[in-house]
């Protein structure tokens, strides 16, 4: 799936001659396909953004198109299909003393009135919404049902935290499941493991600030084990996308209704607790919890992981230093007791990664950035397929086969390609790759002898999906990824 072995991949999808043909006479058909495009935005600016593109071209262009898709999308639907059949396996045979959550943010709520004033609907107070799905076990003195391994009676919990805070961060989400702790300890429920389950944000889950938070779960919120594991991109939707629309809708209508008035995160949450406890459905009860402070003193800011993207699965022992990462997750019955080198599908999510968390002794990260573009530099290394910023008209970004990591010239130089550096500025060294198919943009081979230097700062991308070859095939997520990777530069 993931296109290295030779036995197998799109070549051996044969298309007919009039699917692959490129002759004058052949039918053109009209198509549409997602491209990064230049708008402009506010100061007379251009930026690029994703759209959906007509097209119209022969009929070999639509295929040669397809193909690429197919390239990458196998291992995408595998990745999802796996993710959620493991939330489906531990939700089934959740063992004693271990607990779910799912988390989500869910969009900000636009706070309205029934009567205002017309400047109020430019400048409407927005209020963060974090939902939180739970899943545990009954206990007999709060849900009146017992469970037992043999009759095992999981009871589901809406969470939600309401704060007027707007700053999305590890530092938000750790008072989210601090508060969460201190829930299931005012029941009396005994957590032994803790299971979370998220979208794969960088800013709010899943970045290496995000890992050292969860480093010490154990020692903030008293688990034995704990572990998070990611959703596929665009596969997260679930339960608390729709719990999180349902407080904001009956929020809405109670507020054309006359019957609140709801201006600020306060006024939000007291309506909640006010009128949307009981439920009606599989969710046992809904909870509502206000944050009036974020507290940011503690640093939370910890060194780079590499290839923290296709990580999908971190877990964490108190016996241990380590946070041990996995490239998907596994809840068979050896994982499902901690005893990981046992797995029964290692074959199939290959082997762990042991990583110490170190924090950083400068606590000046910006909590929006993607973690892979922080620094990115210094996570550069030889051998590996790079995208570095283009200045040119032509072209969005040139491919660098890294040949030496990062270093500081010691004086100035000039590369092959004439250009010229100054001392003191740090720089990679490697090979160009250059497009060699007109019809085929994402097809590359490497220009031997040619050697070039390059600021470190216009890294923009880390090709870690591609083997470092004199010929290369960029695939088209790989390539839209990029272009998002300089979008977000040209914007901040």
């Amino acid at each position: 799936m993931k296109r290295q072995c030779a036995e197998c991949g799109i070549h051996k999808l044969y298309l007919l001659p009039e699917e692959t043909g490129d002759a004058e006479t052949d039918e053109t058909v009209k198509w549409e396909k997602f491209e990064k495009v230049e708008i402009k935005v506010k100061g007379n600016k251009t930026t690029k953004k994703l759209v959906l593109v007509k097209k119209e071209s022969k009929v070999s262009d639509l295929f040669s198109h397809f193909l690429q898709l197919l390239k990458s999308f196998p291992f995408h639907q595998h990745l999802a299909t796996w993710q959620n059949n493991q939330f489906q396996e531990l939700s089934s045979n959740l063992p004693l003393n271990h607990c779910i959550c799912v988390h989500d943010f869910s969009e900000n709520y636009r706070c309205t009135e029934l009567k205002q004033l017309q400047s109020a609907y430019f400048h409407k107070t927005e209020v963060s919404v974090h939902v939180t799905i739970i899943h545990r076990h009954a206990l007999p003195d709060i849900d009146g049902v017992e469970s037992t391994e043999q009759n095992p009676e999981i009871i589901t919990e809406h969470f939600f935290v309401i704060s007027d805070d707007q700053q999305h961060d590890q530092y938000f989400v750790h008072e989210v499941r601090k508060t969460i702790s201190e829930y299931l300890a005012s029941i009396s429920y005994p957590v032994d493991t803790m299971h979370e389950f998220t979208d794969g944000c960088a800013a709010q889950y899943k970045s290496r600030h995000c890992f050292g938070d969860i480093s010490n779960s154990s020692r903030d919120f008293g688990f034995k084990h704990f572990t998070r594991n990611y959703f596929e991109t665009a596969h997260a939707k679930g339960p608390q996308d729709a719990a999180g629309g349902l407080l904001k809708r009956q929020a809405d209508l109670a507020v054309l209704r006359g019957q609140a008035h709801i201006q600020n995160a306060r006024d939000l949450y007291e309506f909640a607790v006010s009128n949307l406890t009981r439920t009606k459905s599989v969710c046992r009860r809904r909870l509502f919890r206000f944050l009036d402070f974020i507290p940011r003193e503690g640093n939370l800011s910890f060194k780079p992981i590499s290839n923290i993207r296709s990580v999908h699965q971190v877990i964490v022992d108190n016996s241990s230093p380590h946070i041990i990462l996995r490239e998907l997750s596994c809840f068979c019955e050896k994982c499902s007791l901690q005893i990981n080198h046992e797995c029964v599908n290692v074959q199939r999510i290959g082997q762990v990664q042991h990583h110490e968390m170190v924090k950083e002794t400068n606590n000046t990260f910006d909590v929006e950035e993607d973690d892979e573009e922080v620094p990115l530099s210094e996570m550069v290394s030889k051998g590996q397929v790079i995208a570095v910023y283009a200045d040119d008209p032509d072209h969005d970004y040139f491919l660098l086969k890294v040949q030496e990591a990062i270093q500081t010239l010691n004086s100035e130089s000039t590369d092959a390609w004439d250009s010229t550096l100054p001392a003191g500025i740090k720089v990679i060294t490697g090979l160009y790759y250059d497009n060699i198919d007109n019809k085929n943009l994402l097809s590359y081979k490497l220009i031997p002898r040619r050697r070039a230097v390059v600021p470190a700062s216009a890294v923009v991308y880390i090709c870690s999906e591609i083997d470092a070859r004199a010929n290369i095939v960029l695939d088209e997520c790989v390539h839209l990824n990029i272009l998002h990777a300089i979008n977000d530069i040209i914007m901040s």
